[in-house]
């Protein structure tokens, strides 16, 4: 699973997802003419579809992996939203914290933004996303105590036909 953040204050969250694309004959094709795959993140709460584009796209090592990446800015700066820039701005009620189901198109239209846009191609990628709040300093690690408070020594178990 693939672990995205968003900025919960200030900051801005880098997000860098190392995919292998050239797999795919039309969406390598259409990335060696410089055109960035459009990607779609379905939210599993919400049941709603977020759709940008990448900042910056690497293929320095694309026989192994194409490098995508964007720029997740808090929801108090909702207005430097660009998607088709690499702009997304997430954690708000229609794009909340949680599982997305991650689909990358192929696409030669930079500004089409729906991928159900006649100029968008076939899906190139399906995946697994989880969004979370960017770590700070001031965010203490999650502590895990081992329960020993086990009053009953065995496990019952239960055969059936």
């Amino acid at each position: 699973m693939i672990q995205i953040y968003q900025a919960e204050t200030t900051s801005i969250a880098t997000n860098e997802i190392n995919l292998k694309l050239t797999d795919n004959t039309t969406l390598a094709l259409t990335m060696s003419l410089g055109y960035k795959p459009l990607i779609s993140l379905y939210s599993q709460v919400s049941k709603r579809e977020y759709t940008f584009y990448p900042i910056t796209m690497t293929n320095t090592l694309e026989e192994r992996y194409t490098t995508l990446s964007w720029l997740n800015f808090p929801v108090s700066n909702s207005a430097a939203e660009s998607r088709t820039g690499g702009i997304a701005v997430m954690g708000t009620e229609s794009t909340p914290y949680g599982l997305y189901e991650l689909n990358i198109y192929a696409s030669t239209q930079p500004l089409a933004l729906d991928p159900n846009y006649p100029i968008i191609m076939n899906r190139s990628y399906t995946g697994l996303v989880n969004l979370n709040v960017l770590p700070s300093a001031s965010q203490t690690a999650v502590e895990y105590t081992e329960y020993d408070n086990n009053e009953d020594d065995y496990n019952a178990i239960y055969l059936t036909n």
